[in-house]
């Protein structure tokens, strides 16, 4: 079962700002590194690669009624990573290369390739958001980009990228390849909020200070850069559900602070000028 996160987000907008890429290993010169499988068994690494690609691309294996996975487990062969830092409202920039593969070469023109951003649900189905999807592919290395705004991802929930690939009709199925993954984040930055009871964030403006209470005791805490990487936090706690970051030092710009409590996580965005 995997850990439950609780995201909040303010609900008054004063601009969109742009975060830099979430997607790590999208290249996947590190293997399968950092990306989750539905289908450990059927998906893996190929050195087939897109131009100026690097040694290895990703590769899964087409959906089709026969294919092993899904006949055990219903469940499709989908390749997927976390976007912890994602809420509903943000507008996402994807990116990738992508190819396709058939068993039977004349049925190139009915292998389709799929990306989607959804969740997964307590019993471990990854529920897609709507209105998104992928498209035929005739099989050599093709590339993509999207754009699409977060919409109906709900409450406590964190958003995941899934990508896979569909033998469509009456296809006998191949494998579908993907690299240079690349995603990029504009994101509307609140200066009110709305949360739950027990829990206090001031002030939403942060400067050199931002307190969080909770009702339920901190575990740890983590604070995303405006770059979107994971930095160290000077933070004093003032008792077991209260904890005050020091940002006195830190560049301005749009962070996120994920407080991980007995509860969950709780997962929020702040600029701090």
């Amino acid at each position: 079962m995997m850990a439950k996160r609780i995201t909040f987000m303010a609900v008054a907008f004063f601009s969109v700002q742009p975060t830099a890429a979430q997607i790590v290993n999208g290249d996947f010169e590190a293997q399968l590194q950092d990306w989750g499988s539905t289908c450990p068994m059927s998906i893996g690494v190929s050195s087939d690669v897109p131009p100026g690609g690097g040694l290895y691309s990703a590769e899964l294996p087409m959906l089709t009624p026969t294919e092993s996975c899904y006949v055990l487990n219903l469940a499709p062969p989908l390749l997927y990573q976390e976007l912890p830092t994602v809420v509903n409202g943000d507008e996402i920039f994807l990116s990738y290369w992508h190819s396709a593969e058939p068993f039977d070469p004349n049925e190139a023109s009915l292998m389709t390739s799929l990306h989607f951003f959804g969740w997964f649900d307590q019993q471990g189905s990854f529920i897609a958001l709507s209105n998104q999807g992928g498209g035929v592919n005739s099989g050599a290395w093709g590339s993509r980009s999207d754009t699409y705004t977060v919409v109906g991802l709900p409450v406590g929930e964190t958003l995941w990228l899934a990508l896979g690939g569909h033998a469509i009709a009456n296809s006998l199925g191949g494998t579908v390849r993907f690299d240079n993954v690349q995603l990029q984040v504009n994101s509307s930055v609140g200066v009110g909020a709305t949360f739950p009871d027990g829990l206090v964030i001031k002030p939403i403006l942060a400067g050199n200070e931002l307190t969080v209470l909770t009702d339920s005791p901190i575990i740890r805490s983590e604070l995303i850069d405006p770059m979107g990487k994971v930095i160290p936090m000077k933070a004093r706690r003032d008792g077991p559900t209260s904890l005050v970051a020091d940002l006195n030092g830190s560049p301005n710009g749009i962070y996120i602070l994920m407080v991980h409590t007995e509860r969950g996580v709780v997962s929020f965005r702040f600029p701090k000028f």
